[in-house]
């Protein structure tokens, strides 16, 4: 697989994820160069997140993480990402205004408005 992505010349643009750790440092050992994402929620703490198989990015549950560690993670040099797969608009937006380098959404029409009406916030 990660021969392929590279082939593409598309390697610095995709994210690695399986929910076997197994896997994940599989495809480290093959690519050191390989963006993977860790989510936060298994982890003692943000830094073994990051360093269990370098992590390129962590990915923080809106629901149940401290996103407070946002700016801790994008210190680190590593992206964050927010999970959330609710429908509140309110929380999207919320959500939008700590400025996730990414996010994993369900409902893309909700964040869409949400970051129209964040953006128009912003002046």
């Amino acid at each position: 697989m990660i021969a392929c992505v590279e082939k593409a010349g598309a390697l610095d643009r995709c994210i690695f994820w399986s929910p076997s750790k197994k896997i994940l440092r599989g495809l480290r050992a093959v690519s050191p160069a390989a963006r993977l994402m860790a989510p936060r929620t298994p982890y003692a703490n943000l830094d073994a997140a990051i360093a269990d198989y370098g992590a390129a990015i962590v990915e923080f549950d809106a629901e149940v993480d401290d996103l407070d560690e946002i700016e801790t993670c994008r210190a680190r040099g590593v992206e964050a990402m927010i999970k959330y797969f609710g429908d509140d608009r309110a929380e999207m937006e919320r959500l939008i205004r700590l400025r996730p380098d990414r996010v994993n959404i369900d409902r893309p029409d909700i964040f869409l408005a949400g970051y129209r009406t964040v953006i128009r916030s912003f002046g």
